[in-house]
């Protein structure tokens, strides 16, 4: 399926409208057009309009790059908690062709993975190493193999980190059997087998399963969800009916590229 079958022309159009309006004079973007920016929200913001550049060969991240390398500058020097933020800081100075401090970089996974940290930090790390650093993730002594998990978003976590040629041939059908059971009737996918459907969820689940190198039992279904979590004033909602936002709209917009 094309770019422009997978993104339909007015769906492409509404999104990138709905993320535009939340773009600011000073750089970065708002969860809403009247909200201040926030690294979260130029994150998610970046991500959308890089994917539907990326699947319509068309120009629309933003071509004023000085304005968000400052904002992103500013918050790339400053006290940073969590590796999710890190990684989303740079991320986005990626997506925009703007070279991360690779001394910050390093210095931050140097002070982070010196210390017993949750599994979502450890995930965080691994993503600045393999999508930012270009590096092999290496093996975090915290991190086993995994034997249980509650939600999808775990075991996403828990795998990525891990790395995929680690897992057995066995290991790795288990894990898209769980990924597919957690698909509903609706053709969204739950935090787990017999749960509501969400956005988030189905992109996590869509994702999981091609990194596994497998795909929905019912793509078409799944296609349906996200499509039907579209809102009439642009972006995606979590669910049918709800109110849109950025980061519903990232999840959306990513879920959908795995159903073309």
């Amino acid at each position: 399926m094309s770019g422009k079958t997978c993104f339909p022309e007015i769906l492409v159009a509404k999104t990138i409208e709905f993320v535009r309006v939340r773009e600011k004079e000073t750089g970065g973007f708002g969860a809403t057009p009247l909200l201040p920016a926030t690294v979260e929200d130029s994150y998610h913001a970046l991500m959308i309009l890089a994917l539907i550049e990326k699947k319509i060969q068309k120009k629309v991240l933003p071509v004023e790059i000085k304005k968000h390398e400052n904002f992103l500058r500013e918050r790339e020097h400053g006290f940073i908690k969590s590796a999710k933020t890190m990684f989303q800081i740079a991320k986005s100075m990626k997506i925009l062709n703007i070279t991360p401090d690779l001394k910050i970089l390093n210095s931050f996974l140097e002070q982070r993975l010196s210390h017993n940290i949750p599994l979502e930090e450890i995930y965080y790390c691994a993503r600045i190493y393999k999508e930012i650093l270009n590096k092999d993730i290496p093996n975090f002594s915290n991190v086993g193999k995994v034997k249980t998990w509650r939600t999808a978003k775990q075991l996403w976590m828990h795998i990525y980190s891990i790395g995929k040629e680690k897992l057995s041939k066995k290991e790795r059908q288990e894990y898209i059997n769980w990924f597919q059971n957690c698909q509903n009737y609706d053709g969204g996918f739950g935090f787990m087998p017999g749960t509501t459907s969400y956005i988030e969820n189905s992109h996590l689940c869509l994702r999981a399963l091609y990194w596994l190198g497998s795909a929905p039992k019912d793509k078409l279904g799944a296609r349906g969800f996200i499509l039907a979590c579209t809102t009439a004033r642009g972006g995606f909602s979590r669910i049918q009916g709800a109110a849109p936002f950025l980061d519903a709209t990232w999840h959306g917009i990513a879920a959908l590229s795995y159903t073309c």
